[in-house]
């Protein structure tokens, strides 16, 4: 409690100081121009320059010189003095869960609108997002531990993973599906029943450019445009088509009910604009809407995407969690060597 009154009175003195600054800036200007200068008042019609002397000015001049030094001096002070530190109190527990959110990449339990979510942040720069379909037969892999087990052929093993979009019964993907640069089911752009195509429906992608990576949240209907561009199709490392979207641009889609009655448990993705993803797993049953604001409202994704739902899992192992289930489609996961 005494560290968030700090923190007020540190902000509002900060604030009267920057005010009573700027204030005192101009005075001493107006002071030194109309003194030495002589400023001209419009009174009607008639212009008047004002004769104040040198001496006159030189006084005024000095007395606002010495009450600016004087709202310096307590303005050093409280800036020198900072913010509330954990030396002098504990933190708001907000700032600290958003602190954590943002320090490093991995996943946490959160809670919007008092349904319990768990959430995991990475970046394409710096951590290495991949899909997973098949094994080196060609046989789905279906399970979080076969990825594992293909993995460590290579040194390597799952630090998160989850579902990643929808599937026939053979685990085949209903849409556009790309895995290491090469396509395996094409663009999917019919018209037809089921979250697929509750249109716009969506398509999350990984662009490898150069030496940098990129994740993006498309309509279909844009990834189309793209997808007709060899240079993006050329780019394009990783993408899983689903539906439907859950945020456009900012917004949430026009389908979703605020009291519908269709309650899953459901999985997504979203693309902050700093590049920033963020997967999410709700812990209880929510319906579209509820789960499309917490992309948007508490997660800042202007662009949000519909993995599934019922048969949604996760993987974490840092939080000693990975989910049993049926068989699954594909699965997006991040990888590091072991």
């Amino acid at each position: 409690m005494l560290s968030c009154v700090l923190m007020k009175w540190h902000q509002r003195a900060a604030f009267l100081c920057a005010d009573v600054s700027a204030l005192l800036s101009k005075a001493l200007f107006y002071g030194l121009s109309g003194g030495l200068h002589g400023r001209s008042v419009n009174k009607g019609q008639v212009w008047l320059e004002p004769k104040i002397s040198i001496r006159t000015a030189s006084f005024s001049a000095a007395f606002i010189l010495s009450v600016f030094a004087g709202i310096v001096l307590i303005c050093g002070a409280t800036a020198f003095a900072g913010e509330p530190s954990i030396a002098n109190g504990p933190m708001p527990k907000a700032t600290e869960a958003r602190h954590g959110e943002e320090s490093a990449p991995g996943c946490r339990e959160a809670t919007f609108e008092d349904h319990p979510y768990i959430v995991c942040r990475f970046h394409p720069d710096h951590d290495d997002i991949r899909l997973f379909l098949n094994d080196d037969e060609g046989k789905p892999l279906r399970h979080f531990t076969a990825v594992n087990e293909t993995l460590a052929a290579g040194g390597e093993i799952l630090s998160f993973a989850m579902n990643a979009g929808m599937y026939h019964k053979d685990r085949s993907p209903v849409g556009l599906y790309v895995e290491g640069g090469q396509e395996a089911s094409a663009l999917n752009l019919n018209k037809g029943p089921g979250n697929f195509h509750m249109l716009p429906n969506g398509v999350f992608v990984i662009y490898h450019e150069a030496s940098r990576q990129t994740a993006i949240v498309h309509e279909s209907n844009d990834m189309a445009a793209f997808w007709d561009v060899q240079m993006a199709k050329d780019a394009t490392a990783y993408a899983t088509q689903s539906g439907p979207m859950l945020v456009i641009d900012g917004k949430l889609h026009p389908r979703f009910l605020t009291d519908s009655e269709s309650l899953k448990r459901r999985n997504g993705v979203g693309v902050r604009k700093d590049g920033t993803v963020l997967f999410a797993i709700s812990d209880a049953a929510v319906n579209f809407h509820e789960f499309a604001r917490l992309f948007r409202d508490e997660l800042d994704c202007p662009n949000a995407l519909y993995l599934d739902g019922t048969i949604s899992r996760l993987h974490a192992p840092e939080l000693g969690r990975s989910d049993p289930g049926l068989a699954m489609g594909p699965i997006v996961g991040v990888v590091e060597e072991r």
